[in-house]
């Protein structure tokens, strides 16, 4: 039986479909204000808007969970000077293109599964802040991961994370259908499906404090997507993944087009400290 770590795995191998990611490659939304006008700039824009959240700055030592093939690591380091940058992620290839693009003295990364104990558990009191954006819908399970960052992090230290949520419970049977099957597109384990207020609920079950969860889905999905609907972006897509992982990709997008649309998904910026 597939692990849920192997389907993961697979979804990032998809994604790059043997090809090797480009230098400053993000894997994320973006954040997209109204003088964004391309996917780059929305990008860099959304993991600075997490790092400000979290109040990184130039003394902070910070891990950053699940941060795919390393840009969110070196845009970190070049805008906040923190003291230190630990990257961990969970797909080899990101690991081994992150260490040939760094750049930076103060980045160093690790192959593992952040919620797993034994990753960073000899790391314990060493962060100021961990930050995770997007990868953390991934974790199994998000809570675990809270958890095990947790002790971690130094008194006071803090996490922020950029998280995809439920804005409200399916109703109808096609909705059931729809929120389930973008949960298993996106290798989102059932136990993340949750609403703001659960997560809230997570945090403070968990020992967290000054708990802040801003929804700004309005400026995530409905950009990204229409973003990723022109033409010639679809042609890029099939071209570098092939025809059926474009295709399916394709239907990613347009299901996570739907599910915001129709008010049942949302992206939320998260901030709380231990």
């Amino acid at each position: 039986m597939t692990s849920h770590t192997d389907r993961v795995i697979d979804f990032y191998h998809r994604r790059l479909s043997g090809r090797s990611p480009r230098k400053g490659e993000f894997m994320n939304f973006g954040l997209w204000e109204r003088h964004t006008s391309d996917y780059q700039s929305a990008a860099e824009h959304l993991v600075r808007k997490v790092a400000d959240r979290g109040n990184v700055t130039a003394g902070s030592v910070v891990l950053s969970a699940g941060h795919g093939s390393g840009a969110e690591c070196e845009l970190i380091s070049k805008v906040y000077h923190p003291l230190q940058i630990t990257g961990i992620d969970l797909y080899a290839p990101h690991i081994s293109h992150a260490r040939a693009y760094n750049t930076r003295e103060n980045v160093s990364y690790l192959t593992g599964d952040v919620v797993a104990v034994n990753t960073i558990w000899h790391l314990k009191g060493h962060f100021t802040h961990a930050l995770a954006i997007e990868g953390i819908a991934h974790f199994d399970t998000r809570e675990e991961y809270y958890k095990n960052v947790r002790d971690v992090l130094t008194r006071n230290g803090r996490v922020a994370s950029g998280d995809i949520i439920q804005k409200r419970p399916p109703k109808t049977k096609f909705e059931k259908w729809l929120v389930k099957n973008a949960a298993w597109h996106w290798r989102m384990p059932e136990a993340n499906v949750i609403g703001k207020e659960l997560y809230y609920l997570m945090l403070r079950h968990n020992g967290y404090k000054f708990i802040d969860i801003d929804p700004v889905g309005d400026k995530v999905f409905r950009p990204y997507c229409e973003n990723a609907m022109r033409l010639e972006n679809r042609v890029r897509q099939i071209r570098e993944r092939g025809i059926i992982d474009g295709i399916a990709s394709i239907i990613l997008d347009w299901t996570i087009s739907k599910l915001a649309g129709d008010g049942l998904l949302e992206y939320v910026i998260v901030s709380a400290k231990k």
